[in-house]
């Protein structure tokens, strides 16, 4: 070892302690991104098991099945068809958007306004289970845009 290896205190001797740099400020929070990225794509609860990917083969079995049967089967294959594939893609659309990673407003919405309107308008005149669709449809947009922005770091929406 060189002489200039380990520094002593001239009075006693001993190794001086080294000199403690500056701290250096912190780095500032990056800015959120407009374009997502796969490592940020949120996992499923259940997210060994490809919970959603079995729904849609199911639900596209069904269909199928549907839409080459004859009789009374047939409705109801269809239907089960069409939401299994329905439920399995909102469930992805609801965990994207929830998750900040990207926004799916716009597909929340019209759910919101099938979920109030159609019921409505089914059991009643037309007309008012469209508007009280429209009403649950503002809002939720509304509702649904904040809590996207509170999870994206004030972003609105994301690619």
């Amino acid at each position: 070892m060189g002489r200039r290896s380990r520094q002593r205190d001239a009075a006693t001797g001993a190794p001086r302690a080294p000199r403690s740099q500056p701290s250096a400020p912190p780095p500032p929070p990056s800015a959120p991104r407009l374009r997502a990225t796969r490592d940020e794509l949120p996992k499923a609860p259940w997210h060994p098991v490809p919970l959603v990917e079995l729904a849609v083969l199911v639900g596209l079995i069904a269909l199928v099945a549907g839409f080459v049967s004859d009789g009374g089967r047939r409705e109801l294959l269809v239907t089960t068809g069409v939401l299994l594939c329905t439920l399995a893609g909102l469930d992805q659309v609801v965990r994207e958007h929830f998750a900040g990673f990207r926004s799916h407003t716009t597909v929340l919405t019209l759910a919101a306004f099938l979920l109030v309107g159609a019921p409505i308008g089914y059991f009643t005149i037309r007309l008012i289970g469209i508007i009280a669709g429209v009403a649950a449809a503002a809002v939720a947009f509304a509702v649904l845009r904040a809590a996207f922005a509170r999870r994206a770091g004030g972003l609105t929406w994301r690619a």
